[in-house]
């Protein structure tokens, strides 16, 4: 009985060791065949990332150059991000509006613009109002 006992576990061992040495062929079998497949797979996607932000500049640059220039000639170049092309009297359709310095408010609009900068807020809400809400 002992004999078949060492026998089993003998048989029992070596199974286990081939089973282990093929999970172990069969994982790096795996590993090589994944990494051939990802490895063009992840070129393939590097060139499309590429090609993908070459069309979207190209697209850019296209469609800044059909923009039409209504800057007027001798105005200088295109103003920065973030300053306005005021256009001045004479250069645009607005000219007919006229410069700012060019207009003058009188004294009743200065009267009525410094009569309702000082106006006192109100701040305070009664009882009665707040419930009327």
């Amino acid at each position: 009985m002992a004999a078949a006992a060492r026998v089993n576990e003998a048989n029992a061992r070596q199974f286990r060791e081939q089973a282990e040495a093929a999970w172990a062929a069969s994982a790096a079998e795996y590993a090589r065949r994944d990494a051939a497949l990802r490895e063009p797979m992840a070129a393939t996607a590097v060139a499309s990332q590429e090609t993908s932000r070459a069309a979207v500049l190209h697209e850019s640059l296209e469609r800044r150059r059909s923009l039409p220039h209504s800057y007027p000639a001798g105005r200088g170049k295109t103003p920065a991000f973030g300053q306005l092309d005021i256009p001045q009297p004479g250069e645009s359709d607005y000219s007919s509006l006229g410069n700012a310095s060019e207009m003058s408010l009188g004294p009743s609009a200065a009267a009525a613009d410094e009569s309702i900068a000082c106006k006192p807020v109100r701040r305070d809400m009664g009882n009665s109002e707040a419930g009327a809400i």
